[in-house]
């Protein structure tokens, strides 16, 4: 009777124990399965750790234009001032192209080969107007005896032009390496002078002041005239 009154009470205890210490050791299923009961509305929603800035920079992204819409601004005012500018380069050919020509040249060191001819470097200028003898040319004078009347008047050029600059005009196309023109020295025709003093003729028909400078040197029998010219 003793050991069923013992047992009793064991049993009791254990199962007053049993029902205090449930909730404790209860697996972790069970509080998914209450939580699971609870109404809807009970539940309230997970509270958001996001800045609120950073939200709406992130709900910005979508609405951000892409690399070709960002482009298109850029793209055109580049090629808005590459017009302008080959614009502007076009402009300044057109000026370049319609700037005068220079009209004459200034030579140095000048070299005389004959009486009618200059040279500057590689270019051969022939003395304009005029019929002039070549260097080594000879002449009769008024006893029919020759005489070197070309190097005479190639001297007589070269002492006017000595070591001065020739100031020369040009053609209409410009410089090229042998065209004929007229020339001076400080001031002074080549032409003219070369028929003045005798040296050289008239193109014919001659230039008014070609002829007038002729028939003075002939007059005075000077240069070619002073023979049987």
């Amino acid at each position: 009777m003793r050991v069923a009154e013992s047992l009793a009470a064991v049993l009791l205890a254990v199962a007053t124990v049993t029902f205090f210490l449930w909730p404790v050791f209860m697996p972790s299923g069970s509080d998914e399965n209450r939580f699971a009961k609870r109404p809807a509305q009970s539940i309230r929603p997970p509270i958001s750790t996001e800045r609120p800035q950073a939200a709406r920079l992130s709900g910005q992204t979508h609405s951000v234009p892409g690399p070709a819409t960002s482009d298109r601004p850029l793209l055109a005012r580049e090629k808005a001032e590459a017009d302008r500018l080959a614009a502007l380069q076009k402009k300044d050919e057109n000026i370049v192209d319609h700037k005068p020509k220079p009209t004459t040249k200034i030579y140095y060191r000048v070299a005389v080969p004959d009486s009618g001819t200059l040279e500057a470097g590689d270019v051969v200028i022939k003395l304009n107007g005029i019929v002039a003898r070549k260097a080594d040319a000879q002449c009769q004078d008024e006893k029919g005896k020759s005489w070197p009347c070309g190097a005479a008047a190639k001297a007589a050029l070269r002492r006017l032009v000595r070591a001065r600059a020739v100031v020369c005009d040009l053609p209409e196309a410009g410089e090229q390496k042998s065209f004929t023109a007229r020339c001076a020295v400080s001031g002074t025709d080549l032409s003219t002078w070369m028929v003045r003093q005798g040296w050289a003729k008239p193109n014919d028909p001659p230039e008014p002041v070609l002829a007038e400078a002729a028939r003075a040197a002939k007059a005075e029998r000077i240069g070619f005239w002073r023979g049987a010219e």
